[in-house]
């Protein structure tokens, strides 16, 4: 439990600073041009995570802006799901940049890292707004993905599936979603085991014989490079805890 007379001393600090967190509505125009694809309003914008209004997350410079660096990103990758975006998508997308972030250790390279996420989430929600949903056959792809996650999925039963070849059906995952398929299959496998982390008592071994692993090893080493952390230990941070989808 938090201090409070360390808490009101904080207050008192940003009283007498006169420093403030930033307008909410400021921040929700920010994501309203994201999740409209507005990437050319975007461009023009001085996205400044170091700001005092901010708020300060950490007294090392370089952990406070990875912080609201992951915040962002968290924020922005929930909006878009709301707005269509297919949730593995997005998922994928927070993963690499969150991971990304993690290996940068200089302000000008997490606020570049920023701008880029920026502009590539609203990229993609342009792209959606401009063609509709995704394609038949991509359509077809999710959904026998996400309904065979307790078979061992190949391309060539995606592609068997949605009646094209497995060269074809690769082809067009990665141009209208961005994401290699066979990454996409991974995360929608590891974003089940989660669940399963989460809300039921199966083992590892259990739960990589049920997603059709090759064995409970690699299912430790795709977890891990994933989420970053194992199975087991994603399990005693996360044992019963609210999911909401992440």
């Amino acid at each position: 439990m938090i201090n409070i007379s360390e808490f009101e001393n904080l207050l008192f600090i940003q009283r007498e600073n006169e420093t403030h967190h930033s307008d909410y509505n400021d921040e929700y125009t920010i994501y309203d041009m994201i999740i409209h694809g507005d990437t050319e309003k975007l461009k023009q914008q001085k996205f400044n995570l170091d700001s005092k209004d901010k708020g300060q997350l950490s007294d090392n410079s370089v952990r406070n802006i990875r912080y609201h660096f992951i915040i962002a990103v968290s924020i922005i990758t929930r909006m878009c799901i709301e707005n269509r975006m297919d949730k593995e998508i997005a998922f994928s997308l927070s993963d690499m940049y969150i991971r990304k972030c993690d290996n940068c250790n200089e302000i000008s390279g997490i606020k570049q890292l920023h701008n880029d996420m920026i502009i590539d989430f609203a990229s993609r929600m342009h792209k959606l707004a401009k063609n509709g949903l995704y394609s038949h056959y991509i359509i077809k792809a999710f959904e026998f993905i996400n309904t065979h996650l307790n078979t061992k999925i190949t391309i060539n039963s995606i592609a068997q599936a949605t009646n094209i070849s497995p060269n074809y059906i690769s082809a067009i995952f990665k141009k209208e979603t961005g994401v290699l398929l066979s990454e996409y299959i991974k995360t929608a496998k590891i974003h089940e085991a989660k669940r399963m982390l989460r809300f039921t008592e199966y083992t590892e071994s259990d739960i990589s014989q049920y997603l059709a692993f090759s064995s409970c090893s690699h299912f430790i080493t795709v977890f891990k490079d994933k989420t970053g952390v194992t199975p087991k230990v994603y399990r005693k941070n996360n044992f019963r805890k609210n999911f909401k989808g992440e």
